[in-house]
């Protein structure tokens, strides 16, 4: 019988985070982590506020 469940990805863990970029819409951390290999590397994470505005492209002047 087939199992439901997704199977369990490998962990990548977090070892350091910093704050790079902060406005009143949005928050930017760099997050150093290390692989399921053993291998390091970095990702950049971007929060958004509540209370950030929509962005709107218009195609001509209005």
């Amino acid at each position: 019988m087939p199992s439901d469940e997704a199977p369990a990805r490998p962990k990548i863990v977090r070892t350091d985070r910093k704050m790079v970029y902060r406005n009143r819409w949005m928050t930017v951390w760099e997050d150093q982590v290390v692989f399921p290999d053993g291998s390091s590397g970095i990702y950049g994470c971007v929060y958004e506020s509540d209370n950030a505005p929509p962005l709107v492209q218009f195609d001509a002047p209005i």
